[in-house]
């Protein structure tokens, strides 16, 4: 990964972002939860203003030694593993999406944008540093992508729960400190309140998008029906279906911004 880091940086824009399954693997190791899908593939997120600086960029990564071309226009390969040029910024459309020049299905690219904003900076081996995506970034990325795919399988939403659960690890200190009437509201429920301050962070990140916002809720609407399919939360990466329910409809309540109710313990917080 560093040596690909290394490369990309040569010729890419300062906005490289690492998304995708990669980005996901940082998470899930540094919070301690098992990978249980790992990947070698490399997901790269990065803003252009038109479709001929991204052939540009593309035409100037294969001059370098260990990138070859595939048949897939924002595909390449790096010492034989994938890599995937994401691109977002100027070549959007009204409704965040891209079309590809060459006819590749559209593209929603709802997240990418936010993640770059909001990376994360991580060190690699050899001083190499790379932005990765936040968490809140790559859960949005994992409901935009299940959404996205004309066949929705448990990949993204397996992907999402495990997040969560990482997620769930890094609010410790949050929970104890500003995050504390919330906490309460819940009744000292930690993944209840993990599941709204989530919804909420995701909220932040797109900010006056209210399309952008509607798009995620309308995607979650529905798999938050004890009586619908129940797809997105099938996936037992996490505790069981009814917890997994009642998670999702909280983090639709903070992506609403939809307050909890304090409760008379969160009114004795500091």
């Amino acid at each position: 990964m560093a040596h690909l880091i290394e490369a990309l940086q040569t010729v890419s824009p300062p906005s490289l972002t690492l998304v995708g399954a990669a980005a996901r693997d940082i998470w899930l190791d540094e919070f301690q939860v098992p990978i249980v899908r790992a990947t070698t593939d490399s997901d790269f997120a990065f803003a252009v203003e038109t479709w001929e600086q991204f052939r540009a960029l593309r035409a100037d990564l294969l001059k370098i030694e260990g990138f070859a071309a595939t048949s897939v226009e924002h595909k390449v390969t790096f010492r034989g593993e994938r890599v995937d040029l994401v691109p977002f910024g100027g070549i959007e459309r009204s409704d965040r999406t891209i079309v590809w020049p060459n006819n590749e299905p559209v593209m929603n690219v709802i997240g990418l944008r936010e993640a770059a904003r909001t990376g994360v900076e991580v060190r690699l081996p050899g001083d190499v540093s790379v932005s990765v995506a936040s968490l809140p970034a790559m859960a949005l990325l994992k409901i935009c992508a299940w959404a996205d795919r004309n066949e929705r399988t448990a990949r993204d939403a397996g992907d999402f729960w495990n997040l969560f659960v990482a997620w769930i690890a890094s609010t410790g200190d949050r929970i104890f400190g500003p995050a504390l009437d919330v906490y309460a509201s819940f009744a000292f429920d930690p993944d209840l309140t993990a599941a709204w301050l989530l919804g909420s962070e995701v909220r932040a990140l797109l900010a006056t998008d209210v399309q952008a916002i509607q798009h995620v809720d309308d995607t979650l609407k529905a798999e938050a029906d004890p009586d619908g399919r129940l797809r997105f939360v099938s996936a037992p990466n996490f505790s069981t279906l009814d917890r997994r329910l009642r998670c999702l409809e909280v983090f639709r309540e903070g992506l609403a911004d939809h307050r909890p109710k304090p409760t008379s313990l969160s009114r004795m917080s500091p």
